[in-house]
């Protein structure tokens, strides 16, 4: 899952990925613009995470983030044995 361009206020913000993941492996976000923000990410869960941006002094900032998040997707399986649950990438 992705997205481009999200802005993202001074308080921070929460992004849902779309996808329920089973396991998420990794977290990207790189800050768009011409200012110079950090992004810091400070949870995240299987559906989703929260982002702040930061500044070089460390004072909490508005902007905008492009990010990806890779990670195992649950998998149903209907078949004649019943529902078999799998992982898939």
């Amino acid at each position: 899952a992705e997205g481009q361009n999200v802005s993202i206020p001074a308080a921070g913000s929460r992004i849902d990925f779309g996808i329920d993941f089973a396991e998420v492996r990794s977290i990207v976000a790189t800050t768009t613009g011409s200012s110079p923000l950090k992004p810091l990410i400070t949870a995240q869960d299987s559906k989703g995470f929260v982002v702040r941006l930061y500044d070089n002094t460390d004072t909490a900032q508005a902007g905008a983030i492009n990010w990806l998040v890779r990670g195992y997707e649950w998998l149903l399986i209907f078949g004649v044995l019943g529902c078999l649950g799998g992982l898939r990438i």
